[in-house]
């Protein structure tokens, strides 16, 4: 599976991604919202997942792109939020704009993996 994660924090993105390389998947990482439209102009990944606070464009801006302004092309690719943000506001708002899961930090591997595995059976 091709994953795109969307992580400012350096320590969570390579986290994530030697996690998710370890279980096999493909998987591309960016620090910021902006960034990822940019890496969405060549590669449509089958899973996106991204923080919510971030420089540039934070993760309520991406899904909104995602889910609305381009649905056509990305709306359907299942997106799994995870933040530090763990107010039931914020997590209503992301569900809102077009989050399929919400995983609030710190999360465990079982957790992700869990995550992954029902919103990609969707």
């Amino acid at each position: 599976m091709d994953i795109l994660i969307i992580e400012d924090e350096l320590e969570i993105q390579f986290s994530l991604k030697e996690l998710l390389e370890f279980k096999g998947h493909s998987v591309y990482a960016v620090n910021n919202g902006k960034d990822a439209m940019k890496a969405l102009k060549l590669i449509v990944p089958d899973l996106i997942i991204t923080d919510i606070l971030m420089p540039e464009m934070d993760g309520y801006e991406v899904l909104l792109k995602l889910k609305k302004e381009e649905k056509d092309t990305y709306g359907k690719i299942p997106v799994i939020v995870v933040s530090a943000l763990a107010a039931p506001y914020q997590i209503q708002t992301a569900e809102k704009f077009g989050a399929d899961y919400y995983l609030t930090k710190p999360f465990s591997a079982d957790e992700l993996f869990q995550a992954i595995q029902a919103v990609t059976k969707k």
